[in-house]
């Protein structure tokens, strides 16, 4: 029986894998052209015209205008007078040449667009598992419960702009495998597996994550600077970093810097911009709002307020061709937005009981609340310096779902994370209660406590559902 119940897990995140894998399908076949689309297919196609470059030259990179898609092929007219404004660093788009099938006949190009989605989802879905192996290896740790191994492997999938970005072709996708890889790192860090494994995975988190997105690349770097903080503080000292281990995984730290400090001496900055590299023609384009076009001037509190509105509306909906608007629509906010919040309940319920795992919770919500007011203050300074209004796009922070995803299901763990070491030294003391204690009023108010709980899981399972795909099912409109 018990063997049974051990397998009900796995069939539960196979269930919802297979779900996971059908959405990005749907919406790579019937929705497509996901935000900036077009700007990261020129990239792809600018490298594999120019195969010599591993680092374009972001001045000569020109955009592109769809003019038609036929039979999974879409053909791009190369604009002479416009500019491609992604800066990105490059390892995707050099990941993503040999998917394209490219083919040029003068300032026309046409790529394979379904094999670049199919790509893209292969990527995705193979992150996806990976996630939900780490939710499962976990998870069963603490707790013999069903419910937080659902908690986990849904609330992981239904963030509505995760299956939406990863059915097309974007960058994104590669910043959530770099995290997951430095996420499942730092787990088996602070679980004191401090081997050359895991220096491996957070050292190649690191490469992808910052040579793929450097909104990502921040929450990276500012969780790996308070973890070295929390080690000189509390624990190895810089016996974190002067070892073995660390050593052997070098290279993967200084080739991005390497990267970056040539962008820096060539462009002035970490990473290029329509606005530095080609001013006359950035002010050409949305990203710029003339000043006699521009409405009233918001003061910084009320621009604060419009951003972060913003912001938690494209965490909880689609933003892209296919935009559903939620705003008269709460129930739909429930399940994704309990994501954060959930989350960050744990961080602080580890922080409070003092769990092993607590510098972890520490670094990554920290790495997440840096950026993010990293990114306010870059789209308050567009605003006013530009009149654009966009800018808080809350889908930059998907790469990190596999951690806020496993800080919710630990939140309905009952024991959360307190180190398997005190649930050993209590497991006895537990056999030893008997059968007159199991009828006892403190056992009921604990089974009271119980369905409670469920209830409420199983509310917020539906919450996660409902909010995500079978909304867009019911508001979506789509192409067939």
């Amino acid at each position: 029986m018990e063997r049974k119940i051990a397998k009900i897990p796995i069939f539960i995140y196979g269930t919802v894998f297979f779900f996971f894998v059908f959405k990005l399908f749907f919406f790579a076949a019937e929705v497509g052209e996901i935000p900036d689309e077009g700007a990261h297919i020129g990239y792809v196609c600018y490298l594999n015209e120019h195969s010599d470059q591993l680092v374009p030259d972001f001045e000569d990179m020109h955009a592109c205008s769809l003019l038609e898609e036929h039979d999974g092929r879409q053909t791009y007219q190369i604009q002479q007078d416009e500019w491609n404004y992604l800066g990105h660093p490059p390892l995707y788009y050099h990941m993503m040449k040999p998917f394209s099938g490219m083919r040029k006949e003068g300032d026309q190009m046409t790529v394979n667009i379904k094999l670049l989605r199919y790509a893209n989802i292969f990527l995705t879905a193979g992150t996806m598992a990976l996630c939900f192996y780490l939710g499962y290896s976990r998870l069963r740790k603490y707790t013999k419960k069903i419910l937080p191994h659902v908690i986990f492997s849904v609330s992981a999938v239904s963030v509505p702009m995760l299956a939406y970005t990863g059915a097309g072709v974007s960058n994104d996708n590669l910043a959530f495998t770099g995290m997951v890889l430095f996420f499942w790192g730092l787990l088996r860090y602070y679980e004191n597996q401090i081997n050359q494994g895991t220096y491996l995975l957070v050292g190649m988190g690191f490469f992808v994550t910052m040579l793929s997105k450097l909104t990502a690349g921040e929450i990276l770097v500012v969780a790996l600077l308070l973890v070295l903080i929390n080690e000189l503080i509390h624990k190895r000292g810089f016996q974190i970093v002067w070892n073995r281990y660390f050593a052997v995984t070098l290279v993967f730290y200084l080739v991005p810097i390497a990267y970056y400090l040539y962008l820096y001496s060539r462009y002035g900055g970490v990473q290029p911009s329509l606005q530095t590299l080609h001013y006359d023609a950035y002010i050409q384009t949305g990203f710029f709002v003339p000043e006699d076009q521009r409405p009233a001037q918001y003061t910084f509190l009320e621009y604060a307020g419009y951003y972060w509105r913003q912001f938690i509306s494209s965490w909880v909906t689609i933003y892209g061709p296919m935009t559903l608007d939620k705003a008269r629509n709460f129930v739909s906010w429930i399940g994704p937005g309990f994501v954060l919040i959930l989350s960050v309940g744990q961080g602080i319920r580890a922080v409070v009981r003092k769990s092993k795992m607590a510098p972890m919770y520490f670094a990554l919500l920290g790495g997440m609340i840096v950026t993010g007011l990293t990114q306010f203050l870059s789209a308050y300074r567009t605003y006013c310096s530009a009149g654009y209004m966009g800018g808080y796009q809350a889908r930059y922070y998907l790469c990190v779902i596999g951690f806020l995803a496993y800080g919710g299901a630990m939140f309905w763990c009952e024991k959360g994370e307190a180190d398997i070491e005190e649930k050993e030294e209590n497991k006895e003391e537990n056999e030893e209660v008997n059968e007159d204690m199991a009828v006892s009023v403190g056992k009921g108010i604990g089974r009271r406590r119980e369905i409670l709980l469920l209830t409420l899981g199983i509310l917020y399972i539906a919450a996660l559902l409902y909010g995500d795909f079978i909304y867009v099912l019911l508001h979506g409109t789509f192409r067939m």
